[in-house]
C-alpha cells in the first residue's frame, strides 16, 4: 500500500470516530432565568425545549433560584422556548448542538399600556402562605383537564400520578382539594375544562381547620351562562382485566350549573397469590413450623360513584353549591388458595376467602356569603349514611376431612352528621378566623362469630377554632387555637374528654 493511501485510511478511520463520537455522546443544557432589569431569578418560568422542526422534547420550571435544566440530549438542532406572565416570551435557537452548555437567559417586562394606565401582569402572585398561579396558554393548550393541568405546572410539593389520577404531598401529609373554595374530589378535577380555569391558588400550609392536611389546591374556575358540555376520561389495561373510567356532563343556564359525574373501576385477577411462614413454641412439645405456600386465588373488585351536583353563583363572593352523592365499592372475591405444610411435611389446604360490600350515600350542602370590608362567612353541613357489610371463610383441609375452620360476618349501619360555620375577615397584612364545627354520628354493628354479638356507639365531636395569619415581605407566621370535646358512649361506656 503506498503512502497516499496510507493517508486516506487513516483520514477515514478518524472521522468515522469522530462521528461515532458525536453520536453516541450526550449533553445537557442547564441555565438561569434572570429579569432583565433587576437581575433577580425568575422562579417558576416555563422552559420547553423542541426540535428546530418543531417536534417537542421536554418541559420544565425554573426552581426558586431560576435555575433549568435538560440532560441526555443527542447532538442536534434545538429550539428553547422561555416565557412568564408579564415578561415577553423568548426563543433560543440552538444549532449544531454538539456538547454541554450553560447559558443566562434574561426576559424583558412586558407593560400593557392603556391611556396613562400602565399594567404590569405576572403568574405568580404571593399572599398569605399562598401562591395564586395562572396557568400559561401553553399549559392550557397541552391539557386536556385540570389533572393534567396541575401535572404540567409542577407545582412544587405536589407529587401527581397520571396513571391513577391522584394528587399526593411531597411530605406526607393529605392534600385538600377544592374548586371555588368548595372542598372536591380528583373525579371533579378530571372534569375541570382547562379554558374555565382562571388560576389555581395553591397554599402549603391548611391551617388548624384542616387538622392534618399539609396543602390545598383550589381551582378558580368560572362558568358559561348557557350550554354544556359531555366528556369522558377512559383508562383501561389490554393485558388484565382493570381499568377506571370517568364520565361527566356540565350544564349551564343563567347564574346556575348542574353537573352529573359518574365514576367507574375495576380488577379481575385469578393468581392472588400468599406465602408466609410462622414458627410457634408449646410447653413440653418440639417447635412447629407452619409453611403457607401460594396456590393462586381469585380477586375482583368494582367500585362505581355517581354524583349529581348543582351550583348557584351570584357573584364571585357569594354562591351556593350542593352534591347527591352514592358510591358502591364491591369485593366480591378476596381469595387465596394455599399448600400447607407443618415442619417440612405437606398436610393439606387452605382456602381464606373474604367478601366485603360498602354502600355510601352521601349530602354535601355548602354556602358562602361575602360582607362588606372584606368579610366573609362559609356554612358546610354534610350527611352521610354508610352500610358495609364483611364476611370471611377460612378452611384448612385435606383429602380425608376438615381440619380447620373459622367463619365471621360483620355488619356496620353508620349515620354521620357534619356541621362547620366559619367567620373570616382579612386586613392588609393578615386574616381573622373564627369557626365552629360539630360531628355528631350513630353507629351499629352485628358480629357473626360463634354466636352473634351486637354494639351500638355514639360519638360526638364538637371544636372551636381562631387563627390569625399574618405576612408582610417576606416574613410570615400563624398563631392558631383549637379547642375540641369528644363524647361517646356504648352499652357499658359514657366518657367524655377535652383536648
Amino acid at each position: 500500500m503506498d503512502l497516499n493511501k496510507k493517508h486516506l485510511l487513516y483520514l477515514i478511520v478518524f472521522f468515522l470516530f469522530l462521528s461515532l463520537n458525536a453520536f453516541g455522546q450526550s449533553n445537557n443544557i442547564t441555565g438561569r432565568i434572570l429579569d432583565q432589569s433587576t437581575k433577580e431569578p425568575v422562579e417558576y418560568a416555563n422552559v420547553t425545549l423542541f426540535r428546530q422542526d418543531s417536534v417537542f422534547i421536554e418541559g420544565t420550571v425554573s426552581d426558586t433560584i431560576g435555575r433549568f435544566g435538560f440532560t441526555n440530549l443527542i447532538s442536534d438542532d434545538y429550539v428553547l422556548l422561555i416565557s412568564y406572565m408579564g415578561f415577553e416570551t423568548k426563543k433560543i435557537l440552538l444549532q449544531n448542538f454538539l456538547e454541554s452548555v450553560e447559558i443566562d437567559v434574561f426576559l424583558s417586562e412586558r407593560m400593557l399600556s392603556l391611556d396613562e394606565i400602565v399594567i404590569s401582569a405576572s403568574s405568580t402572585i404571593s399572599k398569605i402562605n399562598q401562591r395564586i398561579v395562572f396557568p400559561t396558554k401553553l399549559q392550557l393548550d397541552h391539557s386536556a383537564n385540570g389533572m393534567q393541568l396541575l401535572n404540567t405546572m409542577m407545582l412544587s410539593g405536589l407529587n401527581i400520578n397520571p396513571m391513577t389520577n391522584t394528587i399526593s404531598s411531597s411530605d406526607g401529609g393529605k392534600v385538600v382539594l377544592q374548586i371555588n373554595g368548595v372542598n372536591t374530589t380528583s373525579e371533579e378535577i378530571l372534569t375541570l375544562q382547562p379554558r374555565q380555569i382562571r388560576r389555581i391558588e395553591y397554599s402549603d400550609y391548611a391551617g388548624i381547620r384542616y387538622g392534618e392536611a399539609s396543602k390545598i389546591v383550589n381551582y378558580i374556575v368560572t362558568r358559561d351562562d348557557k350550554g354544556g358540555i359531555i366528556g369522558m376520561d377512559l383508562m383501561n389495561s389490554l393485558n388484565i382485566l382493570a381499568g377506571g373510567d370517568v364520565f361527566f356532563a356540565k350544564f349551564n343556564k343563567g347564574k346556575s350549573e348542574y353537573a352529573l359525574n359518574y365514576t367507574t373501576a375495576f380488577q379481575k385477577i385469578n393468581s392472588n397469590n400468599r406465602t408466609r411462614t410462622g414458627s410457634y413454641r408449646f410447653r413440653n412439645s418440639i417447635p412447629l413450623q407452619r409453611d403457607e405456600i401460594g396456590d393462586g386465588g381469585d380477586y375482583s373488585y368494582q367500585m362505581h360513584d355517581v354524583t349529581f351536583g348543582y351550583n348557584y353563583q351570584k357573584n364571585d363572593s357569594t354562591f351556593f353549591n350542593a352534591k347527591l352523592k352514592y358510591a358502591l365499592t364491591d369485593h366480591p372475591h378476596n381469595d387465596f388458595k394455599s399448600n400447607l405444610k407443618e415442619n417440612s411435611i405437606e398436610i393439606g389446604q387452605i382456602l381464606d376467602g373474604v367478601s366485603q360490600k360498602i354502600n355510601t350515600p352521601t349530602m354535601d350542602l355548602y354556602y358562602e356569603h361575602g360582607l362588606k370590608n372584606q368579610q366573609k362567612i362559609y356554612v358546610n353541613i354534610v350527611g352521610s349514611y354508610i352500610k358495609a357489610e364483611t364476611d370471611r371463610n377460612y378452611i384448612e383441609y385435606n383429602d380425608i376431612d376438615t381440619i380447620f375452620r373459622e367463619q365471621f360476618g360483620l355488619t356496620s349501619d353508620k349515620y354521620s352528621l357534619i356541621g362547620e360555620g366559619i367567620y373570616e375577615k382579612s386586613f392588609t397584612y393578615g386574616s381573622l378566623k373564627f369557626g365552629v364545627k360539630h360531628v355528631q354520628s350513630f353507629t351499629k354493628q352485628e358480629i357473626q362469630q360463634n354466636g352473634v354479638f351486637q354494639s351500638d356507639l355514639k360519638q360526638s365531636e364538637s371544636s372551636i377554632f381562631s387563627e390569625w395569619l399574618h405576612s408582610k415581605n417576606n416574613f410570615s407566621y400563624s398563631f392558631g387555637l383549637r379547642i375540641n370535646r369528644v363524647h361517646f358512649s356504648n352499652t357499658s361506656t359514657n366518657k367524655s374528654y377535652y383536648n
